[in-house]
């Protein structure tokens, strides 16, 4: 995940999930996360099938880019798997790389 030319996440495990209606979202390991350029954002917002989520803003040199990703702390049993996971906004980051090819950048409800 590239976001300002700072590369912030990069894993070789993520949790990929694939919701009807979405892009392909990829959940990363905070381990995997450079989480010095995370910011805790105050917003939040709630899904039916995760549970409450908390947003992340990332601090990309001089540019602080509002809400571009966010994990569930307690999420539903039925997604505990993206518990301590971090996700982005496939819209709002500059590059994703799947197994080193970048992929084509989604336009949605949730793109700025």
């Amino acid at each position: 995940m590239v976001v300002r030319s700072e590369i912030v996440a990069e894993t070789n495990e993520p949790v990929v999930l694939f919701e009807p209606g979405h892009p392909i979202r990829y959940y990363i390991p905070k381990a995997d996360v450079r989480m010095e350029l995370l910011r805790e954002s105050e917003r939040t917002s709630r899904c039916a099938y995760k549970g409450e989520a908390h947003y992340y803003s990332v601090q990309a040199g001089d540019t602080l880019v509002p809400d571009v990703a966010w994990h569930y702390t307690y999420p539903t049993p039925e997604s505990v798997q993206v518990a301590r996971m971090v996700c982005f906004f496939n819209e709002r980051i500059d590059k994703l790389y799947v197994d080193g090819e970048q992929q084509p950048q989604p336009k949605t409800a949730w793109s700025r």
